[in-house]
């Protein structure tokens, strides 16, 4: 969860809707994706000043430029596995800028995009993508009589080896999946679980 200190305007602006229209702080903060002290001092600033923008010369200046928070976002764009300790030291060489991690983390969260770990499976091939769609066209008009029927069956996959998929993508939200964030299950050792669900 971003820790960022102020929020874009248009962003603060929605924050402030969703406040006076009776969300909770708390739930406002999750929506947004930032810490619920980031919400209360906007609020507090809202209620104090009839606006969402800092006070000029409040705080600390701002540690990159709009450049710079351009070259963080399309780098992150252009290498979705790098971590922000990487980009950080891109950024240093491309522009002699030094700044931390968590700036990079802000920058990148401002711009939507957020460290989410990809989705493990196998991606599917044109083939049974077609055999799917084909499926779900015959039975599209199937009624629940057809249904209880069927015997709904699935495995699961239990791994026997350290698996920690520690690998993580910058995607914006609403993307799991998207076939650019898809990543193939690990070749490890595993057990075989297969159940079924039948429907009543």
């Amino acid at each position: 969860m971003s820790q960022q200190r102020d929020l874009p305007e248009s962003m603060a602006w929605r924050v402030i809707g969703r406040l006076e229209s009776g969300q909770t702080q708390r739930s406002v903060a999750d929506a947004v994706g930032v810490a619920r002290s980031v919400v209360a001092r906007l609020w507090n600033r809202f209620q104090e000043t009839g606006n969402v923008r800092r006070r000029p010369g409040a705080g600390r200046p701002r540690a990159t430029t709009s450049t710079d928070d351009r070259y963080i976002q399309l780098t992150a764009r252009r290498n979705r596995t790098e971590n922000a300790t990487q980009l950080q030291r891109q950024l240093l060489l491309a522009t002699g800028r030094r700044v931390s991690s968590q700036t990079v983390r802000n920058r990148l969260h401002e711009g939507g995009l957020y460290a989410r770990r990809p989705m493990f499976c196998i991606p599917l091939t044109p083939r049974p993508r077609a055999a799917r769609r084909r499926s779900a066209a015959e039975h599209r008009d199937w009624e629940q009589h057809d249904w209880s029927q069927v015997l709904f069956t699935d495995e699961s996959r239990f791994s026997l080896e350290c698996d920690t998929r520690r690998v993580l993508v910058w995607r914006d939200r609403g993307t799991r999946n998207n076939p650019a964030f898809v990543r193939e299950g690990h070749n490890t050792e595993e057990l075989v679980g297969w159940y079924g669900v039948e429907s009543t």
